[in-house]
Formats: C-alpha cells, structure tokens, sequence
C-alpha cells in the first residue's frame, strides 16, 4: 500500500485532491500541476519483509513490502485427496486487513473450503470461484493490524490437484477495503504433491481377496428427530447418534455438515467432530450450533 503523508503547508486542499487521483497503475503518485517530478515507491526484493522508504522534501512515500515468515503447511502431500491447510505469516505494514488473498496450485478444488479456526485476524469467512484456484478470506469487520502481527488460518475441506507435481506454492497477499494491495503478493517456499504408485503398497499387505462389507458405512442425516435436529434457536451443538454400524471396541467416526442455503453471510463456518463412543452411539460436538435444516453426514470405519 503506498500511503503519502503531505505537509498541509506546501498545498492547497485542491492541490491534494488532484495529486491523490494522479495515481498510476503502478502506484506513482503524481505531484500537483505545477511540479511534473514523479516519486515512485522502491522496489522491493521478496526477501526483505520490510517496507521501504524514499523522501524527497517534505513528502514521503511507503512502499508495501513482503509478507515476512510465511508458511504453508497442506496435512497431506497426495494428489487428490481432502486436506487440511495451515497458513502463517506476519505483515511487514500496518493497515487494515480486508482480505487475504491465497492462490493455490492449478487444479485445487476449493469449493467446500471452511475456515477452522484464525489467529491475528478478525472472523470472515472463505470465498472462492468454481473452477478458480484462488480462495479469498473475507474479514468481517476489518480492523487495523500492526505489522509483525503473526497471523494464522487454519482451512479444512481443500482437495488437492489431481496432478503430481514438484513445484507447488501458495502466493498470498494482503487487501485493504478500497482494494488496494497492503503486503505481498508473497510466494511460500515449493513443495511437493505425489502420487501413490503400486511399488509402494508392501508385499502381503493385503492378505484378503476383498474388503468386509463393515469395513466402511457412509450415511447422511437429514434434519428430523433422529438424534439429528440442529436449530440455533436453541443453542444445541452436542448431538448423540445411534447406529447399529457403530462398535466402540474397533470403531472411528469422521463427521461433516452441510448447512441449509439460507444461512446469512455473517454465520459461522461450522465445523463438528465425534468426541465419544460408547457402545452404538457416538456423540458429535459442533464449535457453533447448525442452522436448522443442515444435514450431518458420517462415515464409519471399523477396523479388522
């Protein structure tokens, strides 16, 4: 973000309106009518996590730096499969964060993205574009966040390319409210997505011809009485379910939820998970209640 800190001596109020819409799309700002002279803002090299500064007279112009420490952390390297996202960096400016803007690789599916959990940052939600590989954090109620704050998202439900790939990174960048760029874009170090071949797989590894047909149960629940009926107006996030599939003795649970269409911009990303097994039941924990007609789906895998 390149923010000038003008002197009221030198200029007359309209003087300042015509230098402030003299910007060029490279963020020169242009001098009044009478002084042609451009200050253009230093360029930055990626490694240098602080702005830098240029001065000429009485004005000043701060050029938006890199984002310092990033980093992205993908809770599995498989192409293809459903994966958790850790991202941290610190702002090397001060401004007020309206969005942060993440570009993942070609072909990440994003389109069931939910944010986990923030650090640093207001609450927001994810936005992305079907097909697009760019997934946007939209802050609520931006506030301004001093630089060196170190920041964190925690994603869930992002799948990864279907492609193998050694060169895979995460470009992040920093938005304020007027769509201007206050950090970044910054580029995360390289990693690696790979695929599962059939020499990896040991020898008598599998001793079976075929699986047991228990091994794995996927089921949906609708919104109704069985053990299943979310309405925020009561403030109920911990749910019991039974089902006959479920043996606490060999058994894991893995839950999500698909909340109703009409839920409003400002809801939370809910987000659940199975907490105790006992016998068949097991009971689902919410970090926010579901709005009521969301639907819980389940699977159930039950170990040999």
């Amino acid at each position: 973000m390149i923010t000038p800190i003008l002197s009221a001596a030198p200029f007359s109020s309209t003087q300042l309106v015509q230098a402030a819409s003299a910007r060029d799309y490279q963020g020169t700002i242009l001098k009044p009518q009478d002084e042609r002279e451009q200050i253009r803002p230093a360029v930055l090299s990626s490694s240098s996590p602080t702005p830098s500064v240029l001065s000429q007279g009485e004005d000043v112009v701060t050029a938006q730096g890199s984002l310092a420490s990033l980093q992205v952390r993908p809770s599995s390297n498989i192409v293809g499969t459903n994966v958790y996202y850790n991202i941290q960096f610190r702002p090397s400016t001060t401004g007020e964060i309206d969005k942060i803007r993440m570009e993942f690789p070609e072909g990440t599916y994003l389109g069931n993205a939910k944010v986990l959990e923030v650090e640093g940052i207001g609450k927001g939600r994810p936005v992305g574009e079907w097909g697009s590989n760019i997934l946007i954090y939209d802050v609520h109620f931006p506030e301004v966040v001093p630089a060196g704050t170190e920041i964190r998202l925690d994603l869930a439900n992002i799948a990864n390319p279907p492609t193998p790939s050694l060169s895979n990174t995460v470009t992040v960048t920093t938005v304020d409210s007027s769509s201007l760029v206050i950090d970044g874009p910054t580029v995360s170090a390289t990693y690696t997505l790979r695929q599962i071949v059939t020499d990896q797989i040991a020898n008598n590894a599998i001793t079976a011809s075929k699986m047991s047909p228990t091994f794995m149960t996927s089921k949906i629940l609708q919104d109704g009485q069985n053990g299943w009926n979310p309405d925020a107006i009561f403030g109920l996030d911990t749910f019991t379910i039974t089902d006959s599939a479920v043996k606490a003795s060999n058994s894991h649970v893995y839950v999500s939820v698909d909340e109703s269409a009409d839920v409003g911009p400002l809801a939370v990303n809910v987000v659940c998970m199975v907490e105790d097994i006992v016998n068949n039941q097991f009971q689902v924990v919410c970090n926010a209640p579901p709005a009521d007609g969301s639907v819980l789906r389940y699977t159930v895998i039950n170990q040999p």
